[in-house]
């Protein structure tokens, strides 16, 4: 695979300041033009509001787990049952997804936390 195939489009939602950067700085690779992606509306877009969504809950889950251990085992030693139950639908989401494609993963984030991600990833990840 070429890196400077550009066969895939990223959908962004509209974002004056960025369409104006990005209009003004032309980006390249390899000597090709980067203009593999769009802007819509999210109003009208049902994908990225989805994607809105999922990123929603992402953001959540990292703030929850990104606190002192002691804090977070406390805290899933308390789920009702139907927390429980949704906390290891998530983790069997996340972990089918980086079994399916591990390039899906992107963190900045500290290694301590991509730690903390692992070990729940991988105690929760079961039915």
């Amino acid at each position: 695979m070429k890196l400077n195939n550009f066969d895939k489009k990223l959908i962004f939602d509209n974002e004056e300041q960025v369409k104006k950067i990005l209009d003004e700085k032309k980006m390249f690779l390899n000597g090709e033009l980067i203009n593999n992606f769009e802007f819509k509306d999210s109003k009208s877009c049902v994908m990225l509001q989805i994607s809105d969504c999922i990123v929603s809950i992402l953001r959540k889950y990292f703030m929850f787990l990104d606190r002192d251990e002691s804090e977070v085992e406390r805290d899933i030693g308390e789920f009702n049952d139907k927390q429980m139950s949704n906390f290891k639908l998530l983790n069997i989401l996340l972990n089918k997804t980086r079994n399916y494609n591990p390039l899906f993963e992107n963190f900045v984030t500290s290694i301590h936390l991509i730690n903390k991600y692992n070990k729940y990833l991988k105690k929760y990840s079961y039915v």
